[in-house]
């Protein structure tokens, strides 16, 4: 993260931007979920220059305005999201509120003790002048993400207010907001019987006989009393239970930095995963270490009965030290440590086998539209929309290390019921981006990132042989949109080759998920130098609304040879919420012109 000089530089180079660049950066912050990069940058705008962003096209879209706010709630960018409400126009700041309020009745009921009435309005209100001082008590922003009861207490207490009383500036309504997630106890998104949670430099927890103590910047979710909650992989975070619908991810599908994460649920319910590895451990021995391909691994610990889902950036040796250091917790049935108890068998995949007289073909041909999700649906999500929705073919994103949300639905069960049912299956590896990271970044020099994508497709193979994927699928590499070419071009070819070849030599088909803007233009200008290498499949993410896979709406020449026949898919409308016999899921929408046994520039795949 860059100093505040830094900052404030950037800030006023991104004011001098004209209109319809700065709507060009707020609809990519939007569409990659990055948000927590240009909030910052806003708060240190001027006024005039606040005005200049509040008045832009892309801001009056009320999916772009909704993405803003369920960013601010799960990262608690409140200061930074101040300033720029006070300037939206006014049917811009009840888009807000309703955005608020529909995220807060999910998963709260109004209940507590402070207020006379059972709203913010009637109390806190009467405290807004002392907002600035972060008294509890007062309506001061927070200055750590509380949980999301807590969240959600304040949005739908202080949108209401804001749609309701029309002379109340907006910036008292929002301190009012604020002050109500600070005067609900720290651990009340937890029930008080499964789990305890005990803030001081860190958080004690209690689940199910097991107590452990995380990081006090952690987030501290219940996954029973919040079964949307998305489980998100870019911030840090204890899960407790089994995964629900996860109805409220809608973050991007790639993310600029990995957290670490920890998920506990009890092993009876566990899913079989199949995308990453599972280890079980007995008694009071110690974690195994293990890396995986998707940053992400799994211990069965069968004598506490819980499955613990390790998620990391750079190295699982953080978050394994705090499943580590877990211990018995008073009348519990037992943990790390003394007095070993025989527990469940742990629910471990195995590596799918095909059933029946031949392979499974999970991409039949097929052209139509398709949608891909951030995490798999449930099952009967893909069943209701299997027979409501206009939709052929499903992308599941398989694993990676740039993997925004994990994926406790993706079993080798799950694959093969989905092609059962006729689905045509995109599986997608969300492997290192042209981004500076340590966790999710590509290397900027050609030779390294030639080398990284012969390991990234040994990854993927990986993980669709556990899933039941057999050879000559395309498997799809997500690779996100950049904008220094001069940087990222060569590395980007040398790395999105490199897949393809090792695809190949594995015996699975390669494609590609780029930017119509970027990585199109650098494989199209290289096709000619090595046309054997390019991908089999071009997806290109172009968000103008047209259901085509036409040269112009691909980003490609006119009349050009390249990716000819049935080898096209096209993202053409990114991350909006759609309904289908009554289940919605936010997804991205897409036009699918793919026969994976269709001819390569050098003949069909071997």
């Amino acid at each position: 993260m860059v100093g505040g000089d830094q900052r404030l530089g950037i800030a006023q180079l991104t004011a001098r931007l004209d209109g319809a660049e700065l709507d060009s950066l707020v609809r990519v912050t939007h569409a990659e979920g990055l948000w927590e990069a240009l909030l910052p940058l806003v708060a240190l705008l001027g006024e005039e220059e606040r005005l200049a962003v509040a008045r832009l096209d892309s801001l009056r879209d009320p999916q772009v305005l909704a993405g803003v706010v369920r960013a601010v709630v799960a990262t608690a960018l409140w200061g930074e999201f101040l300033p720029l409400v006070d300037v939206l126009p006014a049917d811009a700041r009840k888009v807000v509120a309703d955005a608020a309020a529909g995220l807060a009745t999910r998963s709260w009921t109004p209940s507590y003790g402070r207020s006379t009435s059972g709203t913010c309005g009637s109390w806190c209100c009467r405290w807004s002048n002392s907002w600035r001082t972060g008294r509890r008590g007062g309506c001061g922003a927070p200055t750590a993400p509380y949980g999301p009861s807590a969240r959600a207490v304040a949005a739908v207490e202080g949108s209401r207010r804001l749609v309701t009383v029309g002379h109340m500036p907006s910036r008292t309504l929002l301190r009012c907001l604020l002050g109500a997630a600070l005067l609900i106890p720290a651990s009340a998104g937890l029930p008080a019987h499964p789990a305890r949670a005990a803030l001081g430099d860190g958080r004690t927890v209690d689940y199910r006989g097991l107590r452990l103590s995380v990081p006090a910047d952690w987030r501290v979710i219940d996954l029973d009393r919040n079964p949307g909650a998305c489980l998100r992989l870019d911030l840090p975070t204890l899960y407790l239970g089994h995964a629900g619908a996860q109805s409220e991810c809608t973050t991007g599908r790639a993310v600029a930095a990995r957290a670490d994460t920890l998920h506990l649920e009890p092993l009876d319910g566990a899913p079989p995963r199949a995308d990453i590895p599972t280890l079980a451990v007995d008694g009071g021995a110690e974690l195994p270490p293990v890396q995986g391909g998707s940053n992400e691994l799994r211990y069965a610990l069968r004598r506490s009965g819980l499955m613990a889902t390790v998620s990391y950036g750079v190295s699982p040796d953080a978050v394994r030290a705090v499943l580590a250091r877990a211990r018995t917790a008073a009348g519990g049935h037992g943990g790390p440590g003394p007095r070993p108890r025989p527990g469940p068998r742990p629910v471990v995949a195995e590596p799918a086998v095909a059933a029946g007289p031949g392979p499974r073909t999970d991409q039949e041909p097929f052209t139509g539209e398709g949608f891909d999700a951030c995490t798999a649906p449930t099952q009967r999500s893909m069943d209701t929309w299997r027979a409501d929705s206009p939709f052929g073919a499903v992308g599941i994103y398989v694993g990676g290390r740039a993997r925004a949300c994990a994926q406790p639905q993706l079993t080798a069960d799950w694959v093969r019921r989905q092609a059962e049912a006729g689905w045509h299956l995109m599986p997608i590896w969300v492997g290192p981006q042209p981004w500076r990271s340590s966790s999710t970044g590509l290397s900027s020099d050609p030779s390294q990132a030639n080398e990284q994508g012969r390991e990234e497709a040994d990854g993927a193979v990986d993980a669709a042989r556990n899933l039941g994927l057999e050879q000559g699928t395309v498997l799809y590499n997500d690779l996100e949109n950049y904008t220094d070419r001069a940087t990222w071009d060569a590395p980007v070819v040398a790395y999105l080759t490199a897949w393809t070849v090792r695809l190949h030599e594995l015996g699975y088909r390669a494609a590609a998920y780029v930017s119509a803007s970027s990585g199109v233009k650098a494989l199209s200008a290289h096709y000619e130098q090595a046309p054997q290498a390019m991908p089999d499949v071009l997806w290109v993410a172009r968000w103008n609304g047209a259901a085509s896979v036409a040269d112009a709406d691909m980003g490609l020449p006119t009349g050009t040879r390249q990716w000819a026949g049935p080898r096209r898919a096209h993202q053409f409308r990114g991350d909006h919420d759609a309904s289908y016999g009554g289940v919605t899921i936010n997804i991205d929408r897409n036009w699918v012109d793919v026969t994976p046994a269709a001819p390569t520039p050098t003949g069909p795949l071997s």
